[in-house]
């Protein structure tokens, strides 16, 4: 199970690598954007700039989410510790992205000259994040349930069929 939870978390680091690489150009091309309307200094790139950077944590959190999906479905003996242990690692896998995010508003309010806001915008990030995380674990968890409740299913189903020919093939 460590080996597919370290393939999963890989092709995470990889992707939170290339969205960490990809905000600054994303927050240019709206500064420039706001510039050229005379809204550079204003709330407009401040909000910009979250919904960028929220944007950013629910691709993650997709990307975390099949990864984890997929380690969960591709494990021979899955359990519920195992699950757990992916959740736990949920919030790990968000916070670079989240702390880098939080620095772009931080900058961002300061350059627009509204220093107060950073608070209310770095509260709806931290919202995003938690919403983010919850959904993962209740889905990780709702997916073991299902892969155990098919297996419980399969295992049953062949042995009826077992029993079935055992006994059923011999008739007088």
């Amino acid at each position: 199970m460590s080996e597919l939870s370290e393939l999963a978390n890989a092709k995470i680091d990889a992707e939170r690598v290339k969205l960490l690489a990809s905000l600054p150009a994303e927050i240019g091309a709206l500064k420039r954007k706001n510039a050229a309307n005379g809204l550079l200094r204003s709330g407009n790139t401040i909000l910009g700039v979250v919904a960028i950077c929220s944007s950013a944590l629910d691709s993650l959190g997709r990307l975390v989410l099949d990864q984890y999906r997929w380690a969960v479905a591709q494990s021979l003996l899955t359990t519920q510790s195992w699950v757990e242990e992916l959740v736990r690692a949920v919030p790990d896998q968000l916070l670079p992205l989240y702390e880098r995010c939080v620095d772009h508003v931080k900058r961002e309010a300061d350059l627009a000259g509204a220093p107060r806001a950073a608070p209310e915008c770095i509260a709806k990030l931290e919202v995003k994040r938690d919403e983010i995380v919850n959904d993962i674990a209740l889905s990780l968890r709702a997916s073991f349930a299902e892969r155990k409740r098919g297996l419980v299913r399969n295992l049953g189903s062949t042995a009826l069929g077992w029993l079935s020919k055992l006994f059923g093939g011999a008739k007088p």
